[in-house]
């Protein structure tokens, strides 16, 4: 046609008729043609959809309700995760100065929002998000309807939109809880074997995924009365493994129990403080045990103010410095490093950079920077109840934007990505309710 428009003539099909166009492209596909769509275009398409929309969309026809989007399969699930992942490279304002970082962190696939799971005082759960356009939507939050335990509970950890919880048991809490509230899976671990040879005083725990083996595991490290000094045994489990928990040896290092301060993942390990005030990193790759350097502002860390959180995907620690102000302490991949992963003896290819300064009078337990909105600003919870930001760039005071909601003041919370990571799919025997 040499560029040219051409007039073609065009039979609808079912109209007996001509009618006249121009050829400026294909015609529009018929709207019933749509449903009719390859499954796998139909999958890249939804795949692109926040995580709700999709579940919308799975109402709209008996085609595409039936399209493997849960349980058994990996293949969308995979998919729609990475398209999330993506997005989340476009709302990291500090991702420019690194060279690597936990692709992991948790966040909504829009860009403007972030997204957390809060336990409420009722053991329930509750889902809140956070959108820097509309400072208070975080007063908007919906339950999670799940068959909690009639337990006390605490949240392990969330990775993946899988979502680990421990319960109490005489005293200490143990990891054996594992759910997705998009699937509606819901997973129990084998407890700790009690006996009255050695009396469990206290676990630490975590929860978390290595990309690189793309499993996902429970870590649980308990010590015994009558071990002193005190020698953690570690174990581990992984799921869809279909061995149960393994034992992983001992370990000398006593880690601070995680009940309200969960083991923190980052770059596929986890870490605690110990009650030396050293980081303890446990790689969940070859399930290892590892030192990173201390923060050059303490060493050791002091017990207590030696939380550690993770912010904007990297490890973070803050250092009161002074009572006005506080130092925000990130550890990072050094540019001249070779590698991406931590494996390095004491993780010799990393190092902590003090970022910015906010001006804060007390950063501890109950007062902790946990995300990191798409202009820069840092969110910190206060008291437990109130949600504070703060600007790094200025050296004005914090701005509280308001409390939260009386059902879920003064609990946990923990950052949460929604996702379709199947508990069936990976090869366990989760209940779906």
């Amino acid at each position: 046609m040499n560029g040219l428009r051409e007039d073609v003539e065009i039979r609808y099909e079912g109209r007996g008729r001509l009618k006249r166009r121009t050829c400026d492209g294909p015609p529009p596909l018929p709207r019933n043609d749509l449903l009719h769509l390859p499954q796998e275009i139909m999958l890249n398409i939804l795949s692109r959809l926040p995580v709700e929309s999709v579940l919308k969309c799975r109402l709209v026809c008996k085609t595409w309700s039936s399209l493997p989007l849960l349980y058994y399969n990996t293949y969308f699930a995979d998919m729609h995760l990475r398209r999330q992942q993506q997005q989340l490279q476009l709302r990291r304002p500090f991702q420019h100065d690194y060279v690597f970082h936990h692709q992991h962190n948790n966040s909504n696939a829009d860009t403007n929002k972030l997204s957390f799971v809060f336990e409420g005082c009722n053991k329930s759960l509750y889902y809140v998000e956070y959108d820097e356009n509309d400072e208070q939507s975080y007063r908007t939050h919906r339950k999670i309807n799940l068959p909690l335990p009639n337990d006390e509970l605490s949240l392990v950890g969330s990775c993946n939109g899988l979502i680990c919880l421990s319960v109490e048991l005489e005293r200490f809490y143990d990891p054996v809880y594992i759910c997705n509230p998009i699937t509606r899976e819901f997973l129990h671990l084998p407890r700790v074997i009690m006996n009255n040879k050695h009396e469990i005083v206290k676990i630490a725990h975590g929860f978390g995924y290595h990309p690189s083996t793309n499993e996902y595991k429970v870590v649980r490290v308990y010590y015994c009365r009558d071990q002193l000094p005190y020698i953690g045994q570690v174990q581990v489990y992984t799921l869809g493994s279909g061995i149960g928990w393994r034992n992983k040896g001992q370990i000398t290092h006593i880690l601070r129990p995680t009940v309200g301060s969960h083991a923190i993942l980052v770059n596929g390990a986890l870490h605690w403080v110990s009650l030396e005030g050293y980081i303890v990193a446990f790689d969940l790759a070859d399930e290892e045990f590892r030192c990173p350097p201390m923060p050059p502002c303490s060493s050791p860390v002091s017990y207590e103010n030696s939380n550690l959180w993770v912010l904007d995907g990297w490890l973070c620690f803050v250092h009161q410095r002074e009572y006005s102000s506080a130092d925000i302490w990130l550890l990072k991949k050094k540019k001249s490093a070779s590698s991406s992963n931590m494996k390095e003896p004491v993780h010799q290819s990393w190092s902590w950079s003090r970022e910015f300064t906010i001006a804060i009078t007390e950063i501890h337990f109950m007062h902790q920077p946990f995300a990191v909105t798409k202009s820069g600003e840092i969110l910190l919870w206060y008291d437990w109840k109130s949600i504070v930001c703060c600007d790094p760039k200025t050296t004005s005071k914090p701005k509280k934007l308001g409390d939260l909601y009386e059902d879920i003041i003064g609990i946990q919370a923990i950052s949460y990505l929604s996702s379709f990571v199947s508990l069936k799919a990976l090869r366990e025997n989760a209940e779906i309710i």
